[in-house]
């Protein structure tokens, strides 16, 4: 939790800085979704979220690219999330992240492995202690650590 807001405050700049547009174009960095029930599964996932207490750092609605008929949702940054949210259950499909803080490691695998899904997971350390005893604590098909 003590890099928290310095992370999300980092990631937020640098999600405020994506380029949104035809993801045939150069220098586009984020195109449309695949369709308009997916930018309201986004818009149903970031609601529930807020609901329950998270708040919106950036983005959070449809992107003004979506008035010319495509579905683009701005890329979004939420903080003070929780395991109990939809965007920690399901998978989202969209320009949505969603950080929950933690205290403990044992928390962090506690809150990764509350899903009936668990496809991939990815961390993140310099610690090869940490990624061998994390990776095997997680229950999941595929584990990344960076």
């Amino acid at each position: 939790r003590g890099i928290y807001d310095s992370f999300a405050a980092k990631l937020a700049d640098a999600v405020r800085a994506l380029r949104v547009g035809n993801g045939t174009e150069p220098g586009v960095q984020q195109g449309p979704l695949i369709h308009m029930r997916a930018m309201d599964k986004v818009q149903q996932h970031l609601d529930d979220a807020v609901r329950q207490g998270a708040r919106v750092l950036v983005g959070g609605k449809p992107h003004a690219l979506s008035a010319q008929g495509g579905a683009f949702f701005e890329p979004t940054v939420v903080v003070d999330a929780k395991p109990g949210m939809l965007v920690a259950h399901e998978e989202t499909f969209g320009p949505l992240a969603a950080l929950i803080p933690f205290d403990t490691e044992d928390e962090a695998v506690a809150a990764a492995n509350d899903t009936e899904f668990g496809l991939a997971a990815y961390f993140y350390t310099r610690d090869l202690g940490r990624a061998w005893r994390v990776s095997d604590a997680l229950e999941s098909g595929m584990v990344g650590v960076n």
